[in-house]
């Protein structure tokens, strides 16, 4: 399996995580499949699109993205990367 590069360009760093429904929210289904693996370039913004086109729900700015943090939960602005996220909210190099 042979990757292809572009020279100047950097391959992006693929993040794991896991993506559910607050135990309160009713106006949502959960995601059929929770974990998901993409790009660290990904910001939060496209993260609600993603979860608006999945679940079929609108607008997406309604949604709100959560992340664990030392036992709190930290609500993500939209123009961060998941990458960010990992790095300064979840502690994770």
């Amino acid at each position: 399996n042979t990757a292809t590069t572009i020279s100047g360009l950097e391959e992006s760093t693929l993040v794991d995580f896991a993506l559910r429904r607050h135990p309160q929210e009713i106006m949502v289904d959960r995601l059929h499949k929770e974990h998901i693996r993409t790009s660290g370039d990904m910001s939060v913004c496209d993260l609600k699109k993603f979860l608006s086109m999945k679940l079929s729900y609108k607008p997406a700015v309604h949604f709100q993205i959560l992340a664990s943090a030392g036992g709190k939960g930290v609500i993500l602005d939209d123009e961060i990367t998941l990458t960010q996220v990992r790095r300064d909210v979840c502690d994770i190099p």
